[in-house]
């Protein structure tokens, strides 16, 4: 994973037939980043270092980045594929807490990569089970409602699926090609319920169509239980990297000392956290 602006270090090492780095005649880079438009640099030739092709991409756009290199002189295709995070991706646990949880010395930086993608891993674990957004973020949610019947009779709610709901920042029905239809005004036509997600509309027309919502979700203040739950998930995650029996052959606490816990939510982990939010349809 690269952080959104970080410089993803393209590599291709040419080598002849008898496995001695050359530079080939023609170097060609591609990227096809995740809108599908593509980034060609160009590649000089010779290299630096004979055979050693280099390119430092600066990253523009979040999600995943296909790589292509092509040659001639020798003839070489290599693909990879790399992922990008958003400018904030969302966690529960912060990288110092994360260590404090897994008594890291704060100055150690060998296994930041690591701890950051178990985090995102640990927050979307944690959220997934309980059925609620803990990390901040801004959500864009796509619904459709019925266009057919008599306007007092269409639906006159919805409800938005990633919850709690801090506020509805817009509410939008849409044409085919996506261009804006009607816009509701959020402030004084709409009775919003945090906690259940529920939009209710008080005013103005009728949901009805293909809509699209963007509003703010998660807790500006996250229980303790969550954040005591989410460090257990990380030790237990963070323990599972030594195998099956713990180091040396000691065995641990009863979720660390199994294989087979670690494809569940530890008991104590559910513990911490309490019952998920009920299913609300």
């Amino acid at each position: 994973m690269f952080e959104l602006g970080s410089v993803y270090p393209a590599a291709l090492d040419v080598r002849n037939a008898s496995q001695q780095l050359v530079d080939p005649a023609t170097a060609t880079l591609t990227f096809t980043l995740p809108d599908q438009t593509t980034a060609t640099p160009t590649i000089t030739l010779p290299s630096a270092v004979p055979g050693e092709l280099r390119y430092q991409y600066l990253t523009t756009q979040p999600g995943r980045h296909l790589v292509r290199w092509l040659t001639t002189g020798p003839n070489l295709g290599y693909t990879d594929v790399f992922d990008v995070l958003d400018a904030a991706p969302p966690a529960i646990l912060s990288l110092a807490d994360a260590k404090q949880a897994l008594q890291m010395e704060p100055d150690y930086t060998d296994d930041d990569d690591e701890l950051r993608t178990k985090l995102r891993g640990v927050t979307t674990s944690i959220e997934r089970y309980m059925r609620t957004v803990y990390s901040y973020r801004v959500v864009t949610e796509m619904f459709e409602r019925p266009k057919m019947g008599v306007p007092w009779m269409l639906p006159a709610s919805l409800r938005l699926t990633f919850v709690p709901v801090i506020s509805l920042t817009s509410l939008v029905t849409l044409n085919p090609d996506g261009t804006v239809v009607t816009t509701y005004d959020t402030v004084n036509n709409m009775w919003v319920d945090g906690e259940s997600g529920l939009v209710h509309r008080v005013g103005g027309p009728p949901f009805a169509g293909r809509m699209r919502a963007v509003y703010p979700a998660g807790m500006t203040v996250i229980p303790e239980n969550v954040l005591e739950g989410s460090r257990v998930l990380l030790q237990a995650v963070w323990e599972s990297r030594r195998g099956p029996g713990g180091v040396n052959g000691v065995v641990g606490p009863e979720e660390m000392s199994d294989y087979r816990h670690y494809t569940a939510m530890p008991r104590k982990v559910i513990d911490w956290l309490g019952p998920p939010r009920p299913v609300v349809m």
